[in-house]
């Protein structure tokens, strides 16, 4: 199934269970490229929630973290095209696996849901080699960011295209941030102080909110 999968000529999204066997049939069945690289074509890639995963917790057990990752690395590191990555099931992803895509450059959509075993900060750093992504999404049951500055100020400097970022931060942020970086601020705003949803402020969208008072 995944050798006759892999070679449709269309194939440009999937959506995976990631599971031990699932890797062991999808990932050698990959084409190879002149090199001899195993690659696909995928430009968005999603993982969904692990089926095992409930047999684990039942038994009172951990999915072993290191393991799923590594199973996540392997298939990563045949996207040579991915523009979008949505991990649906991120408790045990530290981020590591994020340093196995070829084209780093390539990706504009990063989401994490269901949780996340780090602080959003910290996993932050591994996407600091995505120089071009337009968004980035931490989960909302995973745990709060230590402040706004601490996500925002390192992709703010790695991501000049970002412009959208979701995470957890505590009401007492406000609803701004300015990030100083080569003789200039840069501007993040939220709705409320509630609100999970960070923004970049540009000229086009001050003049629009201006026009909107």
């Amino acid at each position: 199934t995944w050798w006759w999968l892999w070679r449709l000529p269309a194939l440009e999204e999937l959506e995976v269970v990631l599971t031990k066997l699932n890797a062991n049939h999808a990932v050698p069945t990959l084409p190879l490229d002149p090199d001899g690289r195993r690659v696909n074509r995928l430009h968005a890639l999603t993982v969904a929630p692990r089926a095992e995963a409930a047999d684990y917790f039942a038994q009172g057990r951990e999915l072993p973290g290191e393991h799923y990752e590594a199973l996540l690395a392997e298939l990563l590191a045949a996207c040579a095209e991915l523009r979008t990555l949505r991990i649906s099931d991120a408790r045990h992803i530290a981020g590591v696996c994020l340093r196995a895509i070829p084209w780093p450059t390539l990706l504009e959509s990063l989401r994490f849901e269901s949780s996340i075993p780090v602080a959003p900060h910290l996993l932050a750093t591994h996407a600091v080699s995505f120089r071009n992504l337009r968004e980035i999404a931490f989960p909302t049951d995973g745990p709060a960011a230590v402040s706004a500055t601490s996500i925002l100020d390192p992709l703010t400097r790695a991501c000049p295209l970002l412009r959208t970022v979701g995470f957890r931060s505590p009401e007492s942020e406000g609803l701004s941030v300015e990030i100083h970086m080569d003789g200039k601020e840069v501007r993040w705003s939220r709705n409320a102080a509630h609100a999970m949803s960070w923004t970049r402020q540009t000229a086009l969208a001050e003049r629009s909110a201006a026009a909107a008072l």
